[in-house]
């Protein structure tokens, strides 16, 4: 991955695949019915290579996740 001055490690996000599953069946019974999303984020850490992240979210989680990355949009498109 890539490193900037303060020596904090960073890459960036050049595709995500992503997948919706609903849990089927469970030994514990809150789980059945529950609806997940698995991203799957493709990051460049170099210049010639892309490392796979792979992650499973719920739904409240996902739009968290959804949330932050429309601010992040929003905060970059007044930047440029």
């Amino acid at each position: 991955m890539l490193e900037d001055d303060s020596g904090v490690s960073r890459a960036t996000v050049v595709d995500i695949d992503w997948q919706v599953g609903v849990v089927a069946a469970s030994s514990v019974p809150d789980m059945k019915g529950k609806t997940y999303l698995q991203l799957k984020l493709f990051l460049e850490k170099d210049f010639e290579s892309l490392e796979p992240l792979l992650t499973e979210l719920d739904i409240a989680m996902f739009y968290k996740f959804f949330h932050a990355l429309k601010r992040a949009t929003v905060a970059l498109d007044e930047i440029l």
